[in-house]
């Protein structure tokens, strides 16, 4: 039997020093913006049954990692926050609405790997629970550009779709649920080929079929992408949702956010999952969404509850592909003080490693004699030699100084010559 004990199943992955600490600073920058929105955190299981996800439209049962427990029930690894969230708001939140909730954790999808997503990977996201309208709308999809620029993120896009205004069209079109499936997976693709060949099979009205074959040209400036749309089709729908997505924009106008969006109606996803607006955002360069989100009314009424709701989800290691190829990552902090002591000085080592500590330093105690501390190459080296002394290596001089503690402590300055040297005088 062959030894896998050095390998990691395909999907995931291990995330070492740089990455992780990259990750974790997007994911605490995130909660800390998501709070300062007046969202509140909540965390809901890795393990959800089976149960919960049935039926939801944009997660195909094959792809959720499921098994059985010892009472011969079908758990899953969540394949997505959202609905767990649904479930928790309509059994357990008894608050008054809206619920602003945002959440960051792991998901698994048993799919094939694609850049950017292994079959485990970190979301961070929110949902904003019991709102209708334009302005619930555009505040979720506000606060998911103001998020990205708040990590720094530049040129980057969030495409806005409205998918009633498709299903408005598809009303006068005659055809059968299959088929509006099929058409909405080519539309989405802008597969002008094969939507042509499919609209030509059926027999449909001319003028039908012409509002087709335009609806993946839909694309770009809002204003004008409304303004072409509106004389394609008096469908109330498709008008009310015209009407929608306009006061959506014109909002995001308010805010001055206009140069992140972009309209295309051409965009239709999860037709029974979305009930409304939805939205993705792209990078520049990178050849995937970073982003996406939607109103979906109807989920929460699975759990007992009709209750509307919307709000998106950020897709954290695709995200760190885009900040990184935009020069927005660091390094992983490196130590700034080794700290050298012998047994006699093993207690004052310990309370001077403390105080720096206090003051933000990273301070290692070192574990080797001073002879293996100098060759690894730390700039700055102290030892203890009492409690009330220690001496500091100069590298520059290639000798040690003494300095009182105290005084060290109260002077203590990050320094920008040769890294934080302490007193170097290169």
């Amino acid at each position: 039997m062959e030894n896998w004990n050095l390998h990691i199943p395909e999907g995931v992955q291990d995330y070492l020093v740089d990455e992780c600490y990259n990750k974790n600073v997007v994911e605490n920058n995130l909660k800390e913006y998501f709070l300062k929105c007046g969202y509140s955190q909540i965390q809901t299981p890795t393990i959800e049954y089976y149960d919960v996800f049935r039926g939801i439209e944009t997660i195909e049962q094959q792809n959720m990692l499921k098994f059985i427990d010892r009472e011969g029930r079908i758990l899953v690894m969540r394949p997505d926050i959202t609905t767990p969230i649904a479930r928790v708001a309509a059994t357990k939140l008894n608050q008054s609405l809206p619920l602003k909730i945002f959440y960051v954790g792991n998901v698994f999808r048993y799919e094939q790997p694609q850049s950017g997503r292994q079959r485990e990977f970190t979301q961070a996201g929110l949902e904003l629970i019991g709102a209708k309208g334009p302005k619930a709308d555009a505040e979720v999809i506000s606060t998911a550009i103001l998020s990205l620029k708040h990590l720094g993120l530049k040129d980057f896009k969030i495409d806005l779709g409205q998918v009633e205004f498709f299903k408005g069209i598809m009303q006068d079109s005659g055809l059968s649920t299959q088929d509006i499936e099929k058409l909405r997976r080519l539309i989405d693709k802008k597969n002008y080929i094969e939507i042509k060949e499919f609209i030509e099979s059926k027999d449909m009205d001319a003028e039908i079929k012409d509002i087709i074959m335009k609806l993946p040209t839909l694309y770009g400036e809002p204003d004008q992408v409304i303004n072409n749309a509106s004389y394609l089709s008096d469908n109330y729908k498709s008008l009310k949702a015209l009407d929608e997505i306009k006061n959506v924009c014109q909002i995001l106008k308010d805010f001055g956010l206009e140069e992140y969006i972009s309209l295309d109606l051409g965009m239709v996803q999860g037709l029974e999952y979305y009930t409304g607006i939805i939205f993705k955002g792209f990078a520049k360069g990178i050849g995937y969404t970073l982003c996406g989100g939607g109103r979906y009314d109807n989920l929460i009424g699975n759990f007992g509850q009709d209750m509307p709701a919307t709000g998106f989800a950020i897709g954290i290691k695709r995200l760190l592909i885009a900040l990184e190829k935009q020069g927005m990552l660091n390094k992983a902090p490196a130590i700034d003080y080794r700290l050298i002591f012998d047994d006699q000085n093993r207690a004052c080592a310990f309370k001077l490693c403390t105080r720096m500590r206090e003051r933000g330093y990273i301070v290692d105690m070192a574990l080797y004699d001073e002879g293996m501390v100098k060759s690894e190459g730390i700039k700055n080296i102290i030892k203890m030699i009492g409690d009330k002394d220690i001496e500091i290596y100069k590298f520059c001089e290639d000798k040690w100084e003494t300095y009182k503690t105290d005084s060290f402590i109260n002077n203590l300055e990050r320094k920008k010559c040769h890294g934080y040297d302490y007193n170097c005088s290169c």
